[in-house]
């Protein structure tokens, strides 16, 4: 997903120049504890006794970055087998200091959005402003043979959207439907590529000829492909969302600790960690860390609730 934003890939290395390569020493930066984090790494990296790579690589063996922020990634948790676990959509924070979402279609309010289309409106906004976004199948592998070519438990990455109206383009209804809806995924993996409808080599793209010129449409394209709206939602059951701030996006950071209290302490401390109103406790809310927000005029705000993460090593 990262390599569909070549400017966010570049800001992974701090201060990069041919020196790098010549000397195989490289600077990258993880965003980790509210905060950026350096990693240098050197260009020794796991491989066979043929010299293959045994661990992440692209799909030009000469291309080296992959297992260069892998292995840095690596170092900044400790090892290599620590990065087995996690989210796709925590692991983009890391890259790129956005706030991370994950949206899960089976879920009422998401299944609204889809009906209504403010998802669809939504995914447009995100894209147009520069953040990533990528779709899987998580945690349903028996419905393999009905995913017509997309593979479960991989991520791929979207990356356009487009919104056509047929009459205006002189092209026939498409399902009943005036207004065509069309998602572009990326697939970074060299398998599971979309067989269904609008696939690459679908007969629609000859039907509606003028849609293929719009779309910029080629068979021969391999490692991209277009799915319609109600098919990548149908299929699909996962969002993974990372939204990117640029400007006019303001951003700010503040400290706090949830305490319990301690009367062993010579300065007995206040319970900061209450938690949710009870019934026994209906202002407990009132002890937990407030942060106040003043808004002169009607915005949009964020809200990232993090903490440290425990056991990573420090480098």
């Amino acid at each position: 997903m990262l390599a569909a934003q070549p400017d966010l890939l570049r800001a992974l290395f701090v201060d990069y120049s041919s020196a790098c390569d010549e000397f195989g020493i490289y600077t990258l930066r993880f965003y980790k504890d509210g905060g950026w984090k350096t990693v240098t790494v050197d260009n020794r990296l796991p491989c066979t006794p043929k010299g293959q790579l045994l661990l992440s690589r692209g799909a030009d063996p000469t291309e080296l970055w992959v297992p260069i922020v892998e292995k840095a990634y690596a170092k900044l948790h400790g090892c290599y087998e620590l990065l087995g676990a996690g989210t796709v959509a925590y692991a983009l924070k890391d890259l790129t200091g956005g706030a991370a979402q994950l949206l899960q279609f089976g879920q009422a309010d998401v299944e609204s959005r889809i009906r209504n289309g403010m998802l669809w409106k939504e995914m447009t906004l995100l894209l147009k402003s520069g953040s990533l976004l990528g779709a899987a199948i998580r945690h349903d592998k028996a419905r393999r043979n009905e995913n017509l070519g997309i593979e479960s438990g991989h991520c791929y990455s979207v990356v356009a959207v487009k919104e056509l109206d047929l009459v205006a383009l002189g092209q026939k209804m498409y399902e009943k439907e005036t207004v065509l809806r069309l998602v572009q995924l990326r697939n970074p993996w060299g398998k599971g590529t979309w067989a269904g409808p609008w696939s690459p080599n679908s007969e629609l793209w000859t039907q509606y000829d003028r849609v293929a010129d719009e779309c910029g449409h080629s068979a021969s394209t391999e490692d991209t492909f277009w799915m319609w709206e109600t098919d990548f939602f149908k299929i699909f059951n996962s969002l993974f969302i990372n939204r990117i701030f640029k400007d006019p996006w303001q951003s700010t950071s503040m400290c706090g600790r949830w305490l319990k209290d301690k009367a062993s302490l010579a300065v007995p401390r206040r319970d900061s960690a209450k938690g949710a109103p009870s019934s026994s406790d209906p202002a407990a809310w009132l002890a937990n860390p407030q942060f106040t927000i003043y808004a002169r005029e009607k915005t949009s705000c964020v809200i990232v609730l993090s903490q440290p993460e425990i056991g990573r090593a420090h480098v």
